[in-house]
């Protein structure tokens, strides 16, 4: 099944081949050597298999949400090591701007639209708005049956 986007109320899939033909997935590809690529997406899948097997870390009823930030954030329960490295190698392509997290979501969002379990995608408004295109910031946040 996959990833569904319920952001405007019917459900759509996420396609994953449109998903890693992204600009900052292709940047990322083009522009670090294949090792360094492997392990930042065993990082990110490593991550996403931990949701699956320990709930993630926010849980009502019968789902279990997450985002990036939660993830890779300064609190992050996966090795402070693999998520160094995942943000100094976006770092290397992007620099450390809004265009780092806008590779690290689209990375998150490739990645889960692969996996076989039924994952839901909701994007939400923050109410800040971006100095730089003065539009309003939006996050995406993953839901999951809990196992």
């Amino acid at each position: 099944m996959s990833l569904q986007d319920v952001t405007y109320g019917s459900p759509s899939f996420v396609d994953s081949n449109d998903m890693e033909k992204l600009p900052h997935i292709q940047a990322l590809q083009r522009n670090l050597h294949q090792k360094r690529f492997a392990r930042m997406i065993k990082t990110i899948d490593d991550a996403v298999v931990s949701i699956i097997k320990t709930g993630g870390q926010l849980t009502t009823s019968d789902l279990t949400w997450t985002k990036a930030g939660a993830l890779f954030g300064h609190n992050s329960l996966h090795p402070k090591r693999h998520v160094d490295h995942l943000w100094a190698s976006i770092a290397q392509v992007t620099g450390y701007t809004k265009e780092a997290l806008k590779a690290l979501g689209s990375l998150l969002r490739w990645r889960i639209s692969l996996r076989e379990e039924n994952w839901l995608l909701f994007r939400r408004d923050t109410g800040n708005i971006d100095p730089d295109t003065g539009k309003e910031i939006t996050i995406s946040e993953y839901w999951i049956k809990k196992p």
